[in-house]
């Protein structure tokens, strides 16, 4: 007999694979705003690689297995069963010997993914140590070089000024392309010219 969480009918989902990525700069588009939540079998979702210092944390697993199951549908990328976000419900999921559980898709790639992870763990379930946010800011600097200091600090829970810190600490080792862009791309995905005094002044302070 099949065992699943509580609280929604059983859908017979798999994992599918072959949906397109997103764009490599393209706008964090891939969760809809209403998705569709479906029950699929633990065994086919895949942990990945921990972008936490501790990897899994087991005092957390076992809260979980103490609702018994009752927690938020998980985010996983439709292509590979990779979890998105949620990897402390699945391995509740397995000591609780459940066989599906509920699965909204996830359609990005790895950089979306990414984005979206540190998005819902800033504040919610586990939240995200402030090194692991930093890290996070550094991360999401290196694929999305465009994008404003707000932008970025709004995704990964930190301030504008330690975004900014980064950018131009990672720009002097030369890890980053290009931060002398006239624009930026800022929260509600208009472009906006650089402050170029301000940013001058930035440099200065850091040397």
């Amino acid at each position: 007999e099949r065992r699943t969480a509580p609280g929604r009918q059983e859908v017979d989902a798999s994992v599918e694979t072959g949906v397109p990525e997103l764009g490599a700069r393209g706008a964090v588009a891939a969760v809809p705003s209403e998705p569709e939540v479906v029950l699929v079998a633990v065994a086919a979702l895949s942990l990945g690689v921990s972008f936490r210092d501790g990897g899994v944390d087991d005092e957390h697993v076992e809260r979980l297995v103490g609702s018994g199951g009752q927690w938020p549908a998980i985010l996983v990328r439709r292509r590979d069963g990779v979890v998105v976000d949620g990897a402390h419900r699945v391995v509740a999921a397995r000591r609780l010997g459940l066989d599906r559980i509920e699965v909204s898709w996830f359609e990005g790639g790895g950089d979306e993914a990414l984005i979206e992870f540190v998005r819902r763990n800033v504040s919610h379930g586990l939240p995200l140590s402030l090194a692991e946010r930093k890290r996070a800011a550094s991360r999401v600097l290196a694929t999305r070089p465009e994008w404003s200091d707000r932008r970025i600090a709004e995704v990964c829970g930190v301030s504008p000024k330690t975004v900014g810190r980064i950018r131009v600490d990672e720009r002097g080792r030369d890890e980053l392309p290009l931060l002398e862009a006239r624009v930026r791309v800022g929260r509600d995905d208009r472009l906006r010219p650089v402050n170029s005094a301000a940013l001058r002044e930035r440099i200065a302070e850091v040397l």
